[in-house]
């Protein structure tokens, strides 16, 4: 799972996106896992990718053009280094709500039975 996930509102740019998502990966795998998952449930949901993922040279940053929001996955040092968040100041940043593991799980993890 992306850490820190924001959602940011684009209403200024509307003919480009609607949205821009940033994301934190936590290395370099971890930034490969997130991006098949992306792409596998973009297609899932019947949406085309407008453009190729970009980024993949870099081993620190990918892009994913989804249409409707444009997606950023970056590690933690690009993240801060870039602070697309300042970038687009002038925008609504939504904290994006991540599924909470179940409570069944939970008591499993807690009990040490997996």
């Amino acid at each position: 799972m992306a850490q820190n996930v924001h959602l940011l509102k684009m209403p200024q740019m509307e003919s480009l996106c609607d949205y821009v998502i940033i994301a934190t990966a936590t290395s370099g795998p971890h930034l490969d896992a997130l991006e098949r998952y992306l792409r596998r449930e973009l297609k899932g949901l019947g949406l085309v990718l407008g453009k190729p993922v970009e980024g993949r040279s870099s081993g620190s940053w990918r892009i994913v053009d989804a249409g409707f929001a444009v997606i950023h996955m970056m590690d933690e040092a690009s993240r801060k280094r870039y602070n697309l968040e300042h970038i687009w100041s002038e925008t609504e940043i939504v904290p994006f709500l991540q599924r909470k593991k179940s409570s069944k799980r939970r008591a499993k993890k807690a009990a040490g039975s997996y």
